[in-house]
């Protein structure tokens, strides 16, 4: 299992600098950590024209002792400024975190910038 956190990614105010701490976590059947294990983090978005496009750094880990693995999402400010900032506009976009086969529920992008 992964777990991905946070639970959303509120985008707030204006599009400068938009970053966020993300952080997986992965466990077997058990629920005990797994320790070096790979974990990518993706945008799973679908709609080109709302979703939000951006990076992570680093696009991948591996996970520690205690099966934490952590990224540092940056929000394309292009990508936001063209879908979050236009009157009346709402953006979108969601994230998750995979190993293999197994990933995490999608976290949302939310847009905040016009409620």
């Amino acid at each position: 299992m992964i777990a991905l956190s946070p639970s959303s990614l509120p985008l707030t105010t204006d599009c400068n600098n938009k970053t966020f701490d993300v952080s997986a976590v992965a466990t077997d059947t058990a629920g005990d950590p797994c320790k070096g294990i790979l974990i990518s983090f993706t945008f799973t978005g679908s709609n080109a024209e709302t979703d939000v496009t951006g990076s992570f750094t680093p696009a991948s880990d591996t996970t520690d002792p205690t099966g934490l693995a952590t990224s540092t999402l940056t929000i394309s400010t292009t990508s936001c400024e063209s879908k979050c900032l236009p009157s009346g506009a709402n953006c979108t976009g969601f994230m998750k975190a995979t190993s293999g086969s197994v990933e995490s529920d999608s976290r949302f992008i939310e847009d905040q910038i016009n409620p």
